[in-house]
């Protein structure tokens, strides 16, 4: 059986309450802390340490909600997620109880991507983000590591299935990367250089490396890749409503099949029964006796002897005969032969 900690069964109903706070910090539509932490006192997320009493589990607790919100911090999620990432690390290491204070464990291989996180808030002038990132900074609480968890060998740990509502990431879209104003205002000034240059060598025109208007051919394949990106959407879009829309045609009908086999089914044990009616009230209402009623009256699967079947054969079922074949050696007088014994049936193992 794989091995579970005692603290894991807390971290679903956690990350829950983690994407709740950042999903409506995300209708704020700001990076602001001073929006961000009115969020956090509703939500009352600083108590989530009192529930466990004891220090080791205490401990372990707090490491495990902070790798549980570091993920936050990272691509790909948008610019205002990982902002609410940060001060959501903030928060849980400020109001935590294990002292010494337990650090928020930082992988090697995503240090460029915090960087540039925070170059970016620092050039869009987000002085909120930047100063939350140097309090934890300058309090020493990263602790920078290969791994943002620990490794275990021969450890069998069940693993984890994302679940919870879909918070908003950011696609990458290498064509516009490429194409920006930068990069076409360059390209501009690199074509006009090439041209003065053609004509201070007096060269005719055409002698030419490169194409003219190669800045605005390159805008126009922007462009048309982006049409067929959305027109591509728009038929994913409909792909799906189609499927959809084929699979609850494909759930009613099978709904109506289950249906109708129900209703025949009961049509079906409603004539069997009065079928078997029929028959009682037949066999009561009969004034020829029938040589086989006890027989049927048993209610037991027994073979018809021989004798039976052959007066069935010659068409002698209404006769009966009146001899016990039992008697033949009792006495005439003896009424207490006439009751026959049933033979106790046999042990069983």
């Amino acid at each position: 059986m794989p091995e579970v900690k005692s603290t894991d069964h807390y971290l679903p109903p956690l990350r829950e309450d983690f994407e709740g706070l950042l999903g409506r910090f995300q209708l704020t539509e700001s990076v602001r802390y001073e929006h961000f932490a009115p969020i956090w006192r509703e939500m009352n997320l600083s108590s989530i340490h009192y529930g466990i009493p004891q220090s080791n589990e205490k401990r372990l607790f707090t490491k495990q909600a902070l790798s549980s919100a570091y993920p936050y911090l990272l691509p790909p999620y948008n610019f205002q997620i990982r902002v609410g990432g940060l001060y959501l690390l903030y928060g849980l290491y400020s109001s935590q109880l294990a002292w010494p204070r337990e650090k928020i464990w930082v992988a090697l291989k995503d240090w460029d991507n915090i960087q540039e996180f925070i170059q970016n808030a620092w050039e869009g002038q987000h002085l909120d983000v930047v100063y939350v990132y140097w309090r934890l900074q300058s309090g020493k609480a990263f602790l920078y590591s290969a791994m943002p968890v620990p490794l275990l060998f021969e450890k069998r740990r069940p693993v984890p299935k994302p679940q919870g509502q879909e918070l908003p990431t950011e696609r990458p879209e290498r064509v516009k990367t490429f194409v920006s104003l930068d990069t076409n205002k360059e390209m501009r000034h690199i074509q006009e250089r090439y041209e003065k240059m053609k004509v201070t060598l007096s060269l005719t025109s055409t002698v030419s490396a490169t194409q003219r208007d190669v800045v605005k051919l390159m805008q126009n394949c922007a462009q048309e890749y982006e049409r067929q990106q959305d027109s591509k959407n728009a038929s994913k879009d409909c792909a799906d409503y189609a499927v959809f829309s084929e699979r609850e045609e494909s759930s009613k009908r099978a709904q109506l099949l289950e249906s109708i086999k129900s209703k025949s089914y009961g049509l079906l044990t409603e004539a069997s029964k009065s079928r078997r009616h029929r028959q009682v009230e037949g066999e009561v209402t009969s004034s020829v006796p029938d040589p086989y009623a006890e027989y049927y009256a048993s209610g037991k699967k027994r073979t018809i002897s021989l004798k039976a079947r052959t007066c069935r054969a010659l068409g002698e079922e209404g006769k009966r005969d009146p001899t016990h074949h039992w008697l033949l050696s009792a006495a005439e007088n003896d009424k207490a032969a006439l009751k026959r014994k049933t033979q106790k049936g046999r042990f069983k193992w």
